[in-house]
């Protein structure tokens, strides 16, 4: 059920945040990239023209197997639901699986839709359905280091995206217990 819980929040969060971008009436140069860019490990007077990628803290996966769809954001739960239920992929799993991934891909200007893939470590996999590449490491931006996180963690990780930049993904890797239950997650973007 927390499972649940925090990827109808995860929705609303990006409704959220694609509405807030809608409504802003503050031009975006008055937006300095230093505040929206600090790396989250960055002391708070170091100064750096941009967040460094975290290679050391990124996934080693390179690709992925499970369900694509393109759908509006609000409706993320109910692909969640139907990958857990997939017996085709369950079916294929060649041991009980460490994470699950959630892809952005195509995310409209509007941030109400995107082409989003869930799934596992091909290597994880008997025979891979559907194999999605994922981004390089060092093209990614750790947005939310591994831990467990609280609701408004999850939002607060999520509002650290720079919306005024070109988004190319966002990579969720949800590291599972041995129920195959979210213990912690991490957060990336890929810009363009």
């Amino acid at each position: 059920m927390r499972f649940l819980h925090s990827r109808v929040i995860t929705s609303a969060v990006l409704f959220g945040i694609g509405l807030s971008i809608l409504l802003q009436v503050t031009p975006a140069n008055a937006i300095t990239n230093k505040a929206i860019t600090t790396p989250i490990a960055a002391k708070p007077n170091q100064s750096s023209p941009a967040i460094v990628p975290h290679k050391s803290l990124a996934y080693t996966t390179q690709a992925i197997s499970g369900l694509t769809a393109h759908i509006e954001l609000l409706k993320q739960p109910s692909l969640w639901t139907d990958f857990r239920k997939s017996k085709e992929i369950n079916s294929q799993l060649s041991r009980k699986p460490s994470k699950a991934f959630v892809l952005y891909k195509n995310i409209s200007s509007d941030f109400l839709e995107a082409t989003a893939t869930i799934g596992f470590d091909v290597k994880e996999m008997k025979k891979a359905i559907g194999k999605t590449p994922l981004p390089a490491a060092s093209k990614l931006t750790l947005l939310l280091p591994k831990g467990k996180y609280t609701d408004a963690q999850l939002i607060q990780g999520w509002s650290k995206i720079d919306y005024h930049r070109p988004i190319e993904s966002i990579v969720e890797v949800n590291y599972l217990n041995n129920n195959s239950e979210p213990e912690t997650t991490q957060l990336f973007v890929q810009y363009k």
